[in-house]
C-alpha cells in the first residue's frame, strides 16, 4: 500500500515499481479504475466486465463467506451458504458471478428448508 497526499507522487512510485517487478519477471495485477498504467511497456488492459471477470471460483468461498460474516450474516446461513455453493461449483463448471449469486439468493436457494415466496 501507499498512502501520501495528492500530488506526493504515488502514482508514480507505483509505476516505477510496477515496471520494476515485471522486468523481474514477477506476475502483476493493476486493477486500474483511473485507467493511469494503460500506456506502460508490456502492460496488457482487460475491460472489467468484459474481458476480466471474477467469479465465486476465482474470488472463493472462504473469501464470500468471510465477507458476509462481515456484513453479519448468521453462522447457521454462513455454514449452509458455503455447503450449497461448494457443491455447486463441484457440479458446474460455468462461470458464477455476482449475478448469478444475487438470482440464487432470490430463489432462495441457500435457505434450508424454505421455498420461494413468489410475487
Amino acid at each position: 500500500m501507499i498512502v501520501g497526499a495528492k500530488g506526493s507522487g504515488k502514482s508514480h512510485l507505483a509505476r516505477v515499481i510496477l515496471l520494476g517487478l515485471m522486468r523481474a519477471g514477477a506476475p502483476c495485477l493493476v486493477l486500474d479504475v483511473n485507467w493511469e498504467y494503460g500506456g506502460l511497456p508490456g502492460v496488457r488492459t482487460y475491460g472489467v466486465g468484459k474481458d476480466f471477470k471474477l467469479g465465486v471460483r476465482e474470488i472463493g468461498v472462504e473469501a464470500m463467506s468471510v465477507m458476509l460474516e462481515a456484513f453479519g450474516t448468521p453462522a447457521t446461513s454462513l455454514l449452509y451458504f458455503e455447503t450449497r455453493l461448494t457443491r455447486l461449483l463441484q457440479e458446474k463448471k460455468e462461470f458464477i458471478g455476482i449475478d448469478e449469486l444475487i438470482s440464487m439468493a432470490e430463489d432462495r436457494e441457500f435457505y434450508p428448508h424454505s421455498k420461494r415466496v413468489c410475487c
